[in-house]
């Protein structure tokens, strides 16, 4: 799978590791967008959308826990989201809140694409400090999908329904035309979504 964005092909002999120094926010779209102007591979691309999203959990692994996520799309942006996860519905763990933001974040991008002309995006960039969901989505989820998300051990995947979720979700947009790819980063360099999931 072709999913990771691979800040390797910049142009500068140091790649950004900070998306600040990538990325530009549109103030008429409140959107990040990628710098397409540092990477050489991405001249011919359209629009890359960049959004930030990160998961929290008060009390990880404790009755009393309680999940919550954050998407940013940009610093006064009207598509930012923050929320705490029903406890009813949703499994209350730091992982799960991680993978729920994604979706949300997917989910915002769906319902706004055609009403304020997202069309001519073409990459959606999901930037994440979760290794746990970088290493699933670029590596493992289609393997785990073709084996009925089971593991190697022939045991369920932790959070296997909600990685199933997310992956249609992917799928039903790379054949719409929009590619998802994701960026794992330092997780200082992910505060502003940080900082959502953990407002509320």
């Amino acid at each position: 799978m072709q999913r990771v964005f691979n800040t390797g092909f910049c142009d500068s002999d140091d790649p950004p590791y900070d998306p600040e120094d990538a990325t530009f926010y549109d103030d008429d779209a409140e959107l990040t967008f990628i710098a397409r102007n540092s990477y050489n591979y991405l001249e011919k691309q359209s629009e890359m959308l960049c959004i930030f999203v990160d998961g929290a959990c008060s009390n990880n692994g404790y009755a009393n826990a309680r999940a919550s996520a954050g998407v940013y799309f940009g610093p006064h942006s009207r598509y930012n989201w923050k929320g705490v996860l029903d406890s009813n519905v949703h499994r209350q763990t730091n992982q799960y809140a991680e993978i729920f933001a994604i979706i949300r974040a997917l989910r915002i991008f769906q319902q706004n694409r055609h009403e304020y002309h997202w069309d001519e995006i073409s990459t959606i960039v999901i930037v994440t400090d979760s290794d746990y969901v970088f290493q699933a989505m670029t590596c493992y989820v289609d393997k785990w999908r073709r084996n009925g998300y089971m593991n190697a051990k022939g045991e369920p995947v932790v959070n296997g329904d909600k990685f199933c979720q997310l992956n249609a979700m992917v799928e039903d947009l790379e054949d719409d035309g929009v590619d998802v790819l994701f960026w794992r980063v330092n997780r200082e360099f992910n505060g502003n979504a940080d900082e959502l999931a953990k407002s509320v």
